[in-house]
C-alpha cells in the first residue's frame, strides 16, 4: 500500500541506488523558484532555471521507463505510471504525449497496458495543457494542487478519471472532452473561473461538495447518467443548453466574492434557463 506522505516506489529505487539522490530530489524540491514573472504579472519558464527543468524531466523519462521494464515489474507487480508526491513544472501533453515545456522533445508514449497514470497529491506549479489526445489510462490527480492554468481541450478518457479533493488556484477549462467511464470532481475547490463546455458524461459524474468561488460553466454539457452536484457552494452557475437527464442539486447553498455563505439568489444563476433547471431537479 502507497504510503500517504511519499511515494513508495520512488524510494525504493532511491535505497535500491536504481535512482540517484539528485534525481530523487529533483522531483519532490519545490518548483517556486523555477521561473521569473514577467511585465504582466505572468509566469515565464522559458529562461529560468532551465538546467534544472532539463534534469528534472530526463528523471521523468527515466522513472517512466523504469515502470515500463519488467525486469523489475510484471504487470501483476504494478500496474500504474506513478508519479505520485511529484512537484512538477508547466506540463503540456498532445496527442497523449508529456512534452517540456521550452523544450522540443517529448517524452516517449504512455504504453496502454498500464492500468494508469498516477498523479495523487502531486503539485502543478505551471500550466497544465493536454489537447488532442485519447487515454486509455486512467488518471488520477486526487489531491493535488494546481498552481496555474488547467487545460483539457479535445480529450477522451476511456477510464475513470478522479480529480477529488483537489485545488485549482487558476484558471480550470474542460472543453469538447468525453468522459466514458466514472468521473470524479468530489470536494474540489476551483479558485477561479472553471468552464465544463461541451461534455459528454457517459457514466455517472460526481460534483458532490465542490468550492466554486467564481463562474461555473457546463453550457453545451450532456450526461447519459446520473450527475450530483448536491452540497455544493456555488458564486454563478451557467447551465444553459445542457442536458442532465437525472442530477442532484440537493443542498446547494451560495458563496460571495469574499468567500462567505450567503443565501442563494438570482444573481448566482448566469440565467434565466439555469435557475429553471436547477428548480426541476
Amino acid at each position: 500500500m502507497l504510503s500517504d506522505k511519499e511515494n513508495f516506489y520512488l524510494k525504493g529505487f532511491l535505497e535500491s541506488k536504481i535512482l540517484t539522490q539528485n534525481e530523487f530530489d529533483i522531483l519532490f524540491c519545490s518548483k517556486d523558484t523555477w521561473f521569473s514573472i514577467d511585465n504582466s504579472g505572468k509566469s515565464n519558464w522559458s529562461i529560468s532555471m532551465k538546467d534544472q527543468q532539463n534534469f528534472f524531466w530526463e528523471t521523468i523519462e527515466k522513472i517512466k521507463t523504469l515502470f515500463e521494464d519488467e525486469d523489475l515489474f510484471t504487470i501483476s507487480d504494478i500496474n500504474n505510471y506513478d508519479f505520485s508526491f511529484i512537484k512538477f513544472p508547466p506540463i503540456t501533453i498532445d496527442n497523449s504525449e508529456m512534452k517540456k515545456v521550452a523544450f522540443n522533445n517529448p517524452l516517449s508514449k504512455f504504453l496502454d497496458n498500464r492500468n494508469s497514470i498516477n498523479f495523487y497529491k502531486a503539485s502543478f506549479y505551471g500550466d497544465l495543457i493536454v489537447t488532442n489526445s485519447s487515454f486509455n489510462l486512467s488518471l488520477n490527480f486526487e489531491s493535488c494542487i494546481f498552481y496555474g492554468e488547467t487545460k483539457f481541450i479535445n480529450v477522451a478518457f476511456k477510464k475513470k478519471e478522479v480529480f477529488k479533493n483537489s485545488t485549482f488556484k487558476q484558471s480550470v477549462i474542460f472543453d469538447n472532452v468525453d468522459f466514458d467511464n466514472v468521473t470524479i470532481f468530489k470536494n474540489t475547490i476551483f479558485e477561479n473561473d472553471a468552464t465544463f463546455r461541451g461534455l459528454s458524461f457517459n457514466e455517472w459524474a460526481s460534483f458532490k461538495n465542490i468550492f466554486s468561488y467564481r463562474k461555473l460553466d457546463f453550457t453545451y454539457s450532456r450526461s447519459e447518467d446520473f450527475i450530483d452536484f448536491s452540497n455544493s457552494k456555488i458564486n454563478c452557475i451557467d447551465l444553459e443548453h445542457t442536458r442532465f437527464d437525472s442530477a442532484s442539486f440537493l443542498n446547494l447553498t451560495a458563496i460571495n466574492l469574499d468567500r462567505k455563505q450567503i443565501i442563494l439568489n438570482k444573481s448566482n444563476f448566469a440565467n434565466k434557463e439555469s435557475a429553471r433547471l436547477i428548480k426541476a431537479h
